[in-house]
């Protein structure tokens, strides 16, 4: 049975159902036939390939989120530590708007705190996204959501407030965009089975 394993596998994703015992009569055949052809033994050999680089990828997924929310951290503290760069950057994007530097600091420190909680929420939904349903999926998309909105209220800080554009923290507001981006499409089949119009359809 360990030779056709990757056919169950096949037919529990795509069919919707698991053969039983009674099946397995069917499954001889069906590798046999797979032997047989040349295109069978070319996908005996893509489909572990193919599972491999799922695998590959979702571990990469994961990890650039643990490293977003690492990175994000870093400027959370900042904020509330009120580290001295920090001030001085929010005297400079306060000017134009005639609001408290403190306050826009705070502020800015609390949004993106959030953002760090979001991506560390995002590694454990993404671990568990084979078993996650709605709720899971509608909060990860949130969460991603959030942090894109975040991150472009940052890129216009930087463009229209700050007197001289720090380039680095455009390019970490960029990939932090990028992997929220990387997660929303990663999922979006499911994302998208949990908007109301898809119910509604499927009525």
């Amino acid at each position: 049975m360990g030779d056709f394993t990757f056919l169950r596998l096949f037919f529990c994703k795509r069919g919707g159902f698991c053969p039983d015992k009674g099946w397995s009569k069917v499954f001889v055949l069906l590798h046999a036939a797979i032997l047989k052809s040349r295109w069978g033994m070319f996908l005996l050999i893509l489909f572990p390939v193919y599972k491999m680089i799922k695998i590959f990828f979702k571990t990469m997924l994961i990890l650039l989120n643990v490293m977003t929310a690492l990175i994000l951290t870093r400027f959370t503290v900042s904020k509330f530590a009120a580290w001295p760069e920090s001030v001085a950057g929010f005297v400079d994007m306060a000017k134009p708007l005639g609001i408290d530097p403190t306050f826009f600091r705070i502020t800015t420190g609390f949004i993106i705190g959030f953002a760090v909680l979001f991506f560390l929420s995002n590694v454990l939904i993404l671990i568990r996204m084979k078993n996650a349903q709605g709720g899971f999926i509608r909060w990860f998309t949130f969460n991603n959501l959030y942090a894109l909105g975040a991150m472009t209220g940052a890129l216009l800080a930087e463009f229209f407030l700050r007197s001289s554009v720090k380039w680095m923290l455009v390019y970490i507001a960029l990939g932090v965009i990028l992997v929220s981006i990387l997660n929303l499409l990663t999922c979006r089949k499911r994302i998208l089975a949990t908007l109301p119009s898809s119910k509604v359809g499927q009525v």
